[in-house]
C-alpha cells in the first residue's frame, strides 16, 4: 500500500510556513487558479488530504462541491491570514444536516 501525500492550496503568504511540515504546496495568486490545480490533484490519486484556505475554497465552491462526493482526497478548509470567513463552518453544517436530516447546530446558535 502506498503512502498518500498531503497537499495545500492557498495564497503564498498563507501557506509558506507549511513547507516545514513536509506538505506539498500549491500557491495561487487568485482563487480562479484553483480550477487548474484541484482537479489535477484529485485525478492523480496521490493525495489523501488536500488543505485549502477558506478564501480560495469559497471562490472555487463549484469545484469543491463536485469533489465532495469522492472518498479521497478529503478536502479540509483552513483559515487564511485574514482569519476565518465561516465558509468551513457553513459547509460542515450542510454536510451534517444532509447526514442527520436536520440542522443540529441551530439550537446552540439560537437559530431554531
Amino acid at each position: 500500500m502506498s503512502t498518500l501525500k498531503i497537499g495545500l492550496i492557498g495564497e503564498e503568504q498563507d501557506i509558506r510556513a507549511f513547507r516545514a511540515l513536509g506538505l506539498d504546496l500549491f500557491p495561487v495568486s487568485s482563487p480562479s487558479e484553483v480550477a487548474g490545480i484541484l482537479p489535477d490533484l484529485i485525478k492523480s490519486k496521490e493525495y489523501g488530504i488536500i488543505l485549502i484556505t477558506e478564501a480560495v475554497g469559497e471562490a472555487a465552491r463549484a469545484i469543491v462541491e463536485e469533489a465532495a462526493g469522492l472518498p479521497l482526497p478529503s478536502l479540509v478548509f483552513i483559515p487564511g491570514s485574514q482569519g476565518s470567513r465561516d465558509f468551513a463552518r457553513e459547509r460542515l453544517r450542510k454536510i451534517v444536516e444532509r447526514a442527520v436530516g436536520m440542522d443540529i447546530f441551530a439550537e446552540k446558535e439560537g437559530r431554531v
